[in-house]
């Protein structure tokens, strides 16, 4: 990477390069020409040589985000912002016209610059230990990029000449061409955060098979069965290491209840809400260094599995035409969950009480405004949790008078 100077010291290079063609031309180049760097309406009406004039710096498009992220979340620095730039440069020719002057030194100066395009550190360094002392050149450290810089011809049609020359007020044009210079790369004197040290190298080997899932059963669960928590039972391949663990929604990973290479299993855990989530597997292996197991981590592939919410009021439900309906559900539900409770064929969206300082974030029992539609009798309730819904018991003889479904609510006019 370079300092902020790096743009100049570009500049330097590029005329110590058209420098060197005049040299190894000898005497096919224009006794007298020189190379210089200013803009081209001061140049002197006698001048002989070339001029290169950095008229325009653009972002290079290939690393103008290689650097990226600079930061942490919290603002702290972990790298140096990367300034990834292309220069462009006029390089204007002069000397007399009647011998051709301008266009003999074009030729030896773009010959020169195609022969040796690239900014060598060793030309570099020879800039800089030739340049005066106090010189900003001394403090020069572009020789240090990892990237060389290289200069080429820039193709430029008539109308983009004569739109550059016109920004120079009341200048004849001169016989010029472009040359783009790619690529610098800047950076800031920031200092990034330090990292810890590294407390011991080493080089460690294997090829263990990455774990993968094929099946999950059952994939409509609810959360509690037969009184305990639900089992999920994780199917594939290499699916034992020296311990497993399994990632469920959003919820840190689980130790497995059991393990082997085709087969895990897993406890729902009591912190996991209702809804479509996925499992994976995590499987840890351990390499042997000198009598020290160095443990590593392989994730598998996710799986979807559905964790489908039950009501747990005893039916009948209790309710009114156009009245209250409260339901004791199990997980409880957050307020970030989409909910909805469904009597009959009709629906109603819960809305969780208003915040308050302290109060709960999860509710075991919610409360909706039966729909209008829905008359007196009897009507199966479901809930709807995150696109889950609970799951409906029939009765024990379908037959009979006024029998429907599990759960139910009993709605009096």
């Amino acid at each position: 990477m370079s300092n902020g100077i790096a743009i100049a010291v570009a500049t330097e290079g590029l005329k110590a390069l058209l420098s060197d063609a005049f040299l190894e031309a000898g005497d096919v180049s224009v006794a007298g020409a020189v190379v210089t760097s200013v803009r081209p309406h001061t140049l002197d009406a006698g001048a002989r040589g070339v001029n290169a004039f950095l008229y325009q710096v653009t972002p290079n498009v290939a690393l103008r985000n290689a650097d990226l992220p600079t930061r942490r979340a919290s603002g702290e620095l972990i790298r140096r912002p990367q300034l990834a730039l292309d220069l462009h440069y006029l390089l204007t020719f002069t000397g007399d016209e009647t011998s051709l002057e301008p266009q003999r030194i074009m030729g030896v100066a773009l010959s020169g610059l195609h022969a040796r395009a690239e900014l060598t550190a060793e030309k570099i360094d020879a800039i800089v230990m030739n340049a005066a002392p106090g010189s900003y050149l001394r403090q020069a450290d572009l020789a240090q990029q990892v990237e060389r810089v290289r200069f080429s011809l820039a193709a430029m049609n008539l109308e983009e000449l004569s739109k550059l020359w016109s920004v120079f007020f009341q200048t004849p044009y001169q016989l010029s061409v472009g040359v783009q210079a790619s690529v610098l790369l800047l950076e800031a004197p920031l200092t990034p955060a330090p990292r810890p040290p590294v407390r011991e190298r080493g080089i460690y080997s294997g090829a263990p098979r990455p774990p993968s899932l094929t099946a999950v059963s059952p994939q409509l669960t609810p959360r509690t069965v037969a009184g305990g928590r639900a089992r999920l039972t994780l199917a594939g391949a290499a699916l034992r290491g020296a311990s497993t663990r399994v990632r469920l929604g959003p919820l840190d990973p689980v130790a497995a209840i059991s393990a082997d290479d085709a087969e895990v299993v897993v406890a729902v855990p009591d912190d996991l809400r209702a809804g479509v989530h996925v499992a994976q597997a995590l499987v840890t292996h351990a390499f042997d260094n000198a009598g020290e197991a160095r443990p590593f981590e392989l994730e598998s592939n996710a799986l979807p599995f559905v964790l489908a919410p039950a009501i747990t009021s005893a039916s009948p439900l209790a309710a009114t035409v156009g009245g209250a309906l409260s339901l004791a559900v199990e997980p409880p539900v957050g307020r970030a969950q989409a909910v909805r409770v469904i009597v009959g064929r009709h629906a109603a969206a819960w809305a969780p009480p208003a915040p308050s300082p302290g109060g709960p974030t999860e509710f075991s029992t919610i409360e909706v405004t039966l729909p209008a539609a829905v008359g007196a009798g009897r009507h199966p309730v479901r809930v709807e949790v995150d696109r889950a819904t609970s799951a409906l018991t029939d009765p024990p003889d379908p037959t009979a008078p006024g029998a429907v479904a599990s759960p139910f609510v009993e709605v009096v006019a």
